[in-house]
């Protein structure tokens, strides 16, 4: 699980970044909690000042090493009510020890030993360790604090092994992993290991994440997550005895850390909406305690508006783009400004697509405007009111959707024009492809069959020019889709101008008509070529509709010459066979209905053939007749 997720858009991967004020290096060594003979919790009369765990995901990357700083055990330093027997360790020999471990953590080590000071450490933790000779509850902790530091050093010295036996003797004690609760004990001598089992808990998740181990990665993490539950019930209940911001501080952090792992956990799973929920929960918690990146913040909420818009959430969608718009630092460079643009494009483009399914009927469920949130997201800040979608809640008529596709297409264009062809090629492409099914979408709403034609003319000349522009040596697949939707597009146009034809009744549009139809069977000619004498695989579905089209589009070339029209019906008859061929070899499952018309057209069009050769004949007799009239 990476805290590197950034905006990918498209898909939408969901990624929260957690980051603080700043990383620590250094491990901190957490005091030991010590109980009174009537055990009674010491911290909760003297509060030790803490370490608050800044991770940050820009220097620090949170998998597959956590954050290095580690939570501190609040405790006092004096042991004056309970009685030390002579086999036990004095607390202050523990401490002094301690102490020496921790400024040895703070050794800057060179690159060629960079673990130096961490075995150093990890001998003294050792030999200390071999001193606790005692059961009493003072020695037990003891022991548990220096498991602690020993599986921290193991992690950070990529040393997993170790480091996942220490932590598990750790939670062995304070936070048994076979708890059915998934929380802490509820002894009072426990209850400031809180800090600690959470942190335990979330090294151990990413680690088993790490290993692809998805299931113990969720037990861990969900038992980190019940810990900090409890924590809270017990805060709110005043039972349990720490007040100190510090404290607060330390165990919000963590559980931040919580939900982060979580919702990347999830999104790795493929749960998209559990990934969606503690994602939110995650950026919600750090703008809430205001310590994180902007500009990472911002983008990481842009990735979570394109789970909402998946799922028709356009008002959340919206929240959450006006949000990160009003985050970004002026700071922010052009490229993630750019990002956000597109964001916001893809948005509404998403939008005209939902709209346009209302207005043919696919969705009566939904509102017009999209599914509404519960309560606006992040409390409603930055919420723009009235929405801008409230002007596109009816789209009904070509100049009403025309006023949206103006919106969008200016929005694409600005990227465009970041995203060139020379150097961002992928990124130009998909912007044009946005593009193109944008002007579609203003078709489908258009009745004036000429402005169509116009309009499809436009989508052509977005995506022709590339053709020539790509070298097929380095861009071989993405001509292969540039091949099929060129293909497609002709044919669409080809249609067009065919009603046109129909609706005027003159032949003036015949050779127009040929010569998209001939482009149509020129591209879909390029994308079989492609895979000729080649396993079909994964390209099965498009190879077989290139096939189909162009047998279709062989019988709609016009011609007054019927031995022309004899030998496109021979070429059509040729594709079809071939179909039919491969259908009954190979048993298409996407391709049933388009194998029952080629069994159709393959009986059909021999009849054609013979009623045009037919034709042929009675006019060749009747002009050799003519000839010998006198």
């Amino acid at each position: 699980m990476s805290a590197e997720g950034a905006v990918t858009t498209s898909t939408t991967e969901l990624s929260t970044t957690v980051s603080d004020e700043g990383p620590t290096k250094t491990t901190e060594i957490p005091s030991v909690v010590t109980t009174t003979a009537e055990g009674h919790d010491a911290s909760a009369d003297t509060v030790a000042s803490e370490a608050i765990p800044n991770p940050s995901a820009a220097s620090v990357p949170l998998s597959p090493s956590p954050p290095a700083s580690a939570p501190t055990v609040t405790s006092t330093t004096t042991t004056s009510s309970t009685s030390t027997s002579s086999s036990e360790l004095p607390l202050a020999e523990f401490e002094r020890v301690m102490e020496q471990v921790e400024d040895l953590l703070k050794v800057q080590d060179p690159p060629e030993t960079p673990f130096k000071s961490i075995y150093k450490s990890d001998d003294v933790l050792k030999e200390l360790l071999s001193r606790l000779n005692s059961d009493s509850e003072d020695q037990a902790d003891m022991k548990s604090v220096i498991h602690y530091v020993l599986g921290i050093n193991a992690l950070n010295s990529e040393d997993n092994a170790a480091g996942e036996s220490n932590l598990h003797k750790l939670l062995s004690r304070i936070c048994p992993l076979d708890n059915s609760a998934s929380a802490l004990p509820v002894g009072d001598h426990r209850r400031g290991w809180g800090s600690i089992a959470i942190d335990s808990l979330n090294r151990l998740g990413v680690l088993a994440s790490d290993r692809s181990n998805h299931e113990e990665a969720e037990r861990y993490l969900k038992q980190a997550e019940a810990v900090y539950l409890q924590i809270k019930r017990r805060n709110e209940a005043e039972v349990l005895p720490f007040t100190h911001t510090g404290y607060h501080n330390e165990i919000e952090s963590l559980y931040t850390h919580t939900l982060y792992y979580l919702a990347q956990m999830y999104n790795i799973n493929s749960k998209k909406s559990m990934a969606a929920q503690y994602c939110y929960e995650t950026l919600k918690r750090q703008r809430a305690s205001n310590t994180y990146n902007s500009e990472e913040w911002a983008l990481n909420c842009v990735s979570l508006a394109a789970y909402y818009v998946e799922h028709y959430m356009f008002f959340a969608a919206e929240q959450c783009l006006s949000i990160a718009a009003a985050t970004l630092p002026v700071t922010t460079s052009e490229e993630n400004k750019i990002n956000c643009s597109i964001a916001r494009a893809h948005w509404l483009l998403d939008f005209f697509k939902f709209k346009y399914k209302q207005h043919i009927g696919e969705l009566k469920s939904i509102s017009p405007c999209g599914v509404e949130t519960p309560e606006p997201l992040f409390g409603g800040e930055n919420a723009p009111s009235p929405s801008e979608l409230v002007q596109f809640s009816t789209i009904d008529t070509y100049e009403q959707a025309y006023v949206l596709f103006s919106r969008i297409r200016d929005l694409l264009i600005s990227g465009m024009k970041y995203y060139v062809l020379d150097g961002f090629t992928s990124d130009h492409m998909k912007l044009l492809n946005d593009l193109c099914k944008l002007y579609r979408l203003l078709i489908s709403y258009d009745t004036n069959l000429e402005r169509r034609c116009k309009l499809q003319e436009k989508r052509i000349s977005l995506l022709e020019p590339l053709v020539s522009q790509l070298n097929p040596q380095f861009y071989n697949f993405e001509l292969q889709e540039l091949y099929d939707k060129l293909g497609n597009m002709h044919s669409e146009y080809a249609d067009q101008l065919l009603k046109v034809q129909a609706a005027t009744n003159s032949h003036e549009l015949d050779y127009k008509i040929n010569r998209i139809i001939n482009s149509s069977i020129t591209y879909f000619s390029r994308l079989v070529r492609c895979f000729e004498g080649k396993p079909l695989g994964g390209n099965e579905d498009a190879v077989l509709a290139a096939r189909f089209s162009r047998a279709r589009l062989y019988t709609q070339l016009i011609s007054s010459d019927l031995e022309v029209c004899v030998e496109n019906m021979k070429k059509a008859l040729v594709e079809y066979s071939w179909l039919s061929d491969y259908g009954e070899k190979n048993s298409p499952k996407n391709f049933s209905t388009h194998m029952q018309l080629c069994k159709q057209m393959l009986a059909l069009l021999p009849q054609k053939i013979a009623a045009l050769r037919y034709a042929m004949e009675y006019s060749s007799t009747r002009a050799t007749s003519d000839d010998e009239d006198p």
